[in-house]
């Protein structure tokens, strides 16, 4: 009798483990392990491209590695659907579009996660990181710009409307060089191998001048009422009046800024005296 109470209070102590065991796992550890498999698969495939002998092995290897990541990206996808009012499903999101799934993960996962992040998170106060990356995609997809603009519109942070203005102004800003660049046949041709065919479109039926211009006032606002906003280098502001300083004067056909010193004989000069004249500027240091 007594060897039956030991055993079963031992069953009853077990129990919980079992159960617990049954559980599945809380979101933000199914997210962090799918994080770590794509690390573990990386490295496998690191080390297998390193011993591989052939064009054709490396092949296979990059396609292998390829399906792997857009199985997991798909899986964060699911994850976030399943999860739509927990925080998990933000960072998910966030995940695949700022690059842990790796670049070659871009696809028909991005422009979904771009979708619900648009849909269910366009008022988050932890989207810097895939704001950070509109540029990235800006060639191959109108989704960013579209996602910044709907920040700008309804997101009630005050860090987040600096962050989606500064970077929708470096997006605008590459869209006005592009804008340029396809005009000349030569660049358009060379452009069109990488960019998505709607996206060229775009780029021929936009503005180069109007999208400065619009770039140049969203950096002006950043200035006036984000500039205090920390950024991963200084601040927003530190950054847009660095941005407009070299779209105003580090740009071809913009009068140069004026430059103040002294020549080998000690003699005091400026640029703005040699205007008119072909000038050639040599920067050196001695340490």
């Amino acid at each position: 009798m007594r060897g039956t109470r030991t055993a079963l209070l031992a069953g009853l102590l077990f129990l919980p483990v079992l159960l617990a065991a049954d559980q599945p796992a809380a979101p933000q550890e199914q997210l962090e392990a799918l994080k770590q498999e794509v690390e573990t698969a990386r490295r496998k495939f690191s080390q297998a491209y390193e011993k591989a002998k052939t064009d054709k092995e490396r092949r296979e290897l990059d396609d292998e590695e390829k399906k792997q990541l857009h199985a997991c990206a798909r899986r964060a996808l699911e994850l976030a659907r399943k999860l739509p009012k927990d925080p998990v499903a933000v960072e998910a999101l966030s995940w695949i579009i700022s690059g842990g799934l790796g670049y070659r993960a871009a696809g028909a996962e991005i422009e979904t996660a771009y979708d619900l992040l648009r849909k269910d998170y366009v008022t988050s106060d932890k989207l810097q990181r895939v704001c950070g990356m509109a540029t990235v995609y800006q060639y191959n997809s109108p989704k960013p710009e579209k996602l910044l603009r709907d920040m700008i519109a309804k997101n009630p942070h005050h860090a987040m409307q600096g962050v989606a203005r500064i970077s929708l102004a470096r997006l605008l800003r590459r869209e006005s060089i592009m804008a340029k660049l396809v005009r000349d046949p030569k660049q358009e041709e060379r452009l069109a191998r990488s960019t998505k065919a709607d996206i060229m479109r775009h780029y021929k039926n936009s503005d180069s001048e109007k999208l400065s211009k619009e770039a140049e006032t969203l950096l002006e606002g950043v200035v006036a009422k984000y500039g205090d906003v920390k950024s991963s280098r200084s601040t927003l502001g530190e950054e847009a009046k660095a941005m407009l300083f070299e779209m105003r004067y580090l740009v071809v056909g913009k009068t140069a800024p004026e430059i103040e010193g002294e020549d080998i004989d000690g003699k005091r000069f400026k640029l703005s005296d040699y205007r008119g004249k072909v000038v050639v500027l040599d920067f050196w240091g001695n340490w």
